[in-house]
């Protein structure tokens, strides 16, 4: 059985009742975030993977603390410019 990651939140994909592990062409929905998905599968191999649709369901934690990290630290750096905005008014 052929199992397929969804591209976005890396979830397992929900296939459809007819998919045939051997020989599938056709749409997957991520059960986690709801996208949509367009798959090929010959002889039991993905070879080819796309977004038809995202849709937006929660982003992956690890996703998530680089987001905190990054809006941290843009706000350190403006604290930081801003004080040395002011010494220089001095």
């Amino acid at each position: 059985m052929v199992e397929v990651e969804c591209l976005l939140c890396e979830k397992p994909l929900k296939l459809p009742k007819d998919f045939d592990s051997e020989d599938y062409d056709g749409e997957a929905v991520c059960q986690e975030c709801q996208s949509l998905f367009h798959i090929k599968i010959v002889k039991s191999k993905v070879r080819k993977y796309r977004i038809v649709e995202r849709k937006f369901g929660p982003l992956p934690a690890g996703v998530m603390v680089e987001i905190f990290k990054a809006v941290a630290e843009a706000k350190r750096k403006q604290g930081l410019e801003a004080q040395e905005r002011e010494r220089e008014e001095k």
